[in-house]
């Protein structure tokens, strides 16, 4: 006996567009009520159709779907937003298209508002323009990575607890350990042994309050501070390599945007 179609209404964001055929599209959608749902839209790529433009990368709204099966069909959108601006210049595309592609990798059919919200709000920061795009990413992997269950601990040194001065943050513990515990026998005993499964990054005092800014803040600040162009490039690049690490993916926009990014 076959099951019978019921309509769902959620609210989500296009995250990743795969092309059927001629005519139609499948593709992700990254909901508040029920996860990341796999989507088909018949005839979607078609030049009249009304769906053309609602099942592409980057749309958010209001999502009407005939579920049956387990399986989802788009009957109606009310779009919110089409985020725009983020088509209009090729970097801002490119980090748009990593966002997206870190939330198709990381997204379950579990209901997740903290992480839409979170796509949402890096989105919107990007095609404004608001902040400096190596900013916003690096905040992004930072936080996405303590949304996966990565919270990197780096209030003070792993080994002796001191809480000031330049430390080494080691990517696979997410931790911090201070220049002078990383010479004693106990910081030997902890870090040198298997160190070619360990990652270190050194982070000086303004990259070590980014990072806790950005696991602090609200969603609404999360991008909200500065940084000093050479604490910046530290920031970026452990940021990147600390999500890089933990969610053991190579991720295929990633490459594109460093060709990209200005």
């Amino acid at each position: 006996m076959r099951a019978p179609e019921s309509t769902v209404e959620v609210h989500g964001i296009v995250v990743n567009t795969i092309d059927i055929g001629e005519r139609d599209r499948l593709f992700q959608l990254l909901t508040a009520e029920r996860g990341l749902l796999t989507v088909y839209a018949n005839g979607a790529r078609a030049l009249k159709n009304r769906y053309l433009t609602t099942t592409q990368l980057f749309c958010y709204g209001r999502y009407f779907l005939a579920e049956k099966n387990d399986r989802y069909t788009v009957q109606d959108v009310t779009l919110e937003e089409s985020f725009y601006d983020l088509r209009c210049e090729v970097d801002r595309a490119a980090l748009g298209a990593y966002v997206c592609e870190v939330a198709t990798y990381t997204g379950t059919e579990v209901p997740d508002t903290e992480l839409l919200r979170l796509i949402l709000n890096t989105l919107y920061a990007v095609s404004r323009g608001l902040f400096h795009l190596a900013l916003i990413k690096a905040a992004f992997e930072f936080r996405m990575a303590a949304e996966l269950g990565f919270m990197p601990d780096v209030t003070a040194c792993a080994v002796c607890g001191i809480t000031e001065g330049e430390f080494i943050f080691d990517l696979s513990a997410g931790n911090l350990i201070c220049r002078d515990c990383r010479d004693t026998l106990t910081a030997r005993a902890l870090y040198e042994e298997g160190m070619g499964e360990h990652r270190i990054e050194v982070l000086t005092p303004g990259v070590r309050a980014a990072v806790e800014c950005v696991l602090s803040a609200p969603p609404e600040r999360l991008f909200s501070f500065r940084l000093e162009e050479e604490d910046l490039h530290i920031f970026a690049h452990a940021a990147e390599d600390y999500l890089v690490w933990h969610t053991d993916h190579q991720f295929s926009t990633l490459e594109f945007y460093h060709q990209v990014a200005l």
